[in-house]
């Protein structure tokens, strides 16, 4: 029996079918041939595994994932609207059993909605829906902080931010400056960098920039040299590229205040422990259905060195990688059927793809894959 703990650092939960868009471009298909081998498989057709499924589920587990996107005008309830036309599915086609998981938010929410599932030691599900925004490296929920901390030791200062939206990768937000530099700055920073670590990392990045441009002065030397020549141009054309162009130019002209770095880092016990609440909300011949945008489709490659590599953990040798996609990794992962779609797919979208999943139709635009372990 799996045990869960539900503490910051074990989190348990998400043994669901993940339904949602993150906003990504459409990636080739994996599309199944002969000679592709396993890992280049994707079967468009439940009916096509000779591995043993439940065709005629009978308890289904369906979680809505509401994840409000910054800057949308998108509701945080949409996947509310998909989920119950998918329960209303599946209690009058197949008069199943259906449970519904409300207000998931966090991980910390999902993993304790699901721990109250686990702790009733109930008989797994044949289907795990997971509907919300979702990408290359799965699910998304709004962010959960995991660590933050401020430090000053012999005259240097520290803010570490460590938080996450998608189950087993992080993201590093370090923030870094002499203490004597700017005094002010210095004094703000002991003061409310615990706000700070709170936002956004682009928001906190843009609060910086603008503490830096109120505290730190213009070397006037740089400035007249390099910066007036664009604010005279500012003055006489209404350009927002030369506006941009000035802004760069002051920022440079001004003394480096503080070093910020930004990075993702792969968290393989939380992944891991994603992996496992899959297994246990889920029977052996049940479908985990990854929806949303793109878990099956090939993950794209880097275009430049500057880009973050989309597909993080499905590309990771620390999780067994790389892997196509994602639905491949946690059918490796969490030993269980694993399906989602191919490309961006709105919430009419998935219902479609889940419904003629079950009524046997062959999708090309669906990708199902089946343990290794058979």
């Amino acid at each position: 029996m799996l045990r869960f703990t539900l503490v910051s650092r074990s989190w348990l939960l998400l043994g669901c079918l993940a339904i949602g868009c993150g906003g990504y471009a459409v990636a080739r298909a994996a599309l199944a041939t002969p000679e592709s081998g396993f890992y280049g498989q994707c079967f468009g057709n439940l009916a096509q595994l000779s591995y043993p499924v439940t065709h005629a589920p009978r308890r289904v587990l369906i979680i809505p994932l509401l994840h409000k996107r910054r800057q949308s005008v998108e509701t945080e309830n949409w996947p509310e609207r998909p989920a119950a036309t998918l329960a209303t599915y599946y209690r009058q086609h197949f008069a199943a059993e259906v449970t519904v998981l409300r207000n998931i938010r966090t991980w910390e929410d999902y993993y304790r909605a699901v721990g109250v599932l686990l702790a009733r030691q109930a008989y797994p599900f044949d289907r795990v829906i997971l509907i919300g925004h979702s990408g290359f490296d799965g699910p998304v929920l709004n962010k959960t902080i995991l660590k933050r901390n401020w430090q000053e030791q012999q005259g240097k200062g520290a803010v570490l931010s460590v938080t996450t939206t998608q189950a087993g990768k992080n993201q590093v937000f370090t923030l870094h400056y002499q203490v004597a530099t700017n005094p002010s700055f210095s004094a703000h920073i002991a003061r409310s960098w615990y706000e700070l670590t709170a936002l956004d990392h682009d928001v906190a990045v843009e609060r910086l920039r603008a503490l830096k441009d109120r505290w730190q002065p213009l070397d006037q030397a740089c400035f007249s040299r390099y910066c007036a020549p664009l604010q005279s141009a500012a003055l006489s054309f209404d350009s927002r590229e030369v506006m941009q162009k000035l802004d760069a130019c002051q920022n440079v002209c001004r003394e480096p205040l503080y070093t910020v770095k930004e990075q993702e880092e792969i968290d393989v016990e939380r992944f891991y422990d994603f992996a496992a609440s899959l297994t246990g909300l889920s029977r052996r011949g049940g479908v985990i259905f990854l929806g949303g945008c793109n878990p099956g489709s090939m993950t794209p490659e880097r275009h430049e060195a500057w880009e973050k590599p989309p597909g993080l953990l499905t590309q990771s040798p620390q999780l067994g990688g790389p892997y196509p996609s994602y639905v491949h990794l946690l059918a490796e992962s969490a030993d269980r059927v694993t399906a989602g779609p191919v490309g961006d797919s709105s919430a009419d979208d998935i219902v479609q793809r889940v419904m003629m999943m079950e009524v046997g139709r062959h999708q090309f635009r669906l990708c199902i894959v089946p343990p290794r372990r058979w």
